[in-house]
């Protein structure tokens, strides 16, 4: 049986059904699309961003160079970053300040040990002298210590390296909100004085 236009019933609901699954389709498309556009985050300054706020934008606008940063996002950002290096550099100078007075109350009761600060453990008076005296004697002290006290002491170093490009990106879209171009960053390079320029410059209020 064929209607008016010459299909049969069934080749007519096949078409439908496929102008209907393609309209689905395109509906699914721009949702998603809307989806993503909202969780992206707008890489321009968010004045009176709370720590939250701005330590979720530190981690998130890493990559995001286009943008800027407030005052407020530049100095939590900041806080968050030194409570992290501060966290992680904790338990190795707990147990260097241990060691410390555990070799102070060995050598008080007649022990022959001191603290080397190099390797941050009691050590004999000859061990002492054999690691000021040898960087490689250091290396491999360090090298035979267990897995998990290697992986304590290294900690800062890890985390510095993983929060320098974030803080990089940080400094950068703070300078640029404040009116100052990117190169104001190699002032850094400049022991004390270079690094205090930079840190004045992101504390100005935005440019207008």
């Amino acid at each position: 049986m064929r209607t008016r236009s010459g299909r049969s019933p069934r080749v007519g609901a096949v078409a439908r059904i496929g102008r209907d699954g393609h309209h689905v389709a395109m509906g699914l498309r721009d949702l998603i699309s809307t989806a993503r556009r909202r969780r992206r985050l707008n890489p321009r300054a968010l004045p009176d961003a709370g720590p939250v706020t701005a330590a979720g934008r530190f981690w998130r606008l890493s990559f995001r160079w286009s943008g800027t940063a407030s005052r407020s996002e530049y100095w939590w950002a900041t806080v968050h970053v030194g409570l992290l290096c501060g966290a992680a550099s904790l338990p190795s100078a707990l147990a260097r300040r241990a060691e410390r007075i555990r070799a102070q109350q060995r050598d008080a009761a007649g022990e022959d040990l001191v603290f080397n600060a190099a390797v941050g453990e009691a050590v004999t008076r000859e061990q002492d002298e054999l690691l000021r005296s040898d960087p490689a004697a250091v290396r491999r002290w360090k090298e035979a210590r267990p897995r998990a006290v290697q992986l304590r002491d290294d900690l800062p170093n890890l985390l510095q390296i993983l929060v320098g490009i974030p803080s990089l990106n940080l400094h950068v879209r703070r300078l640029r909100d404040a009116g100052y171009s990117a190169r104001t960053m190699l002032w850094s390079i400049v022991p004390v004085a270079g690094p205090l320029l930079v840190m004045i410059r992101c504390s100005r209020r935005p440019a207008r």
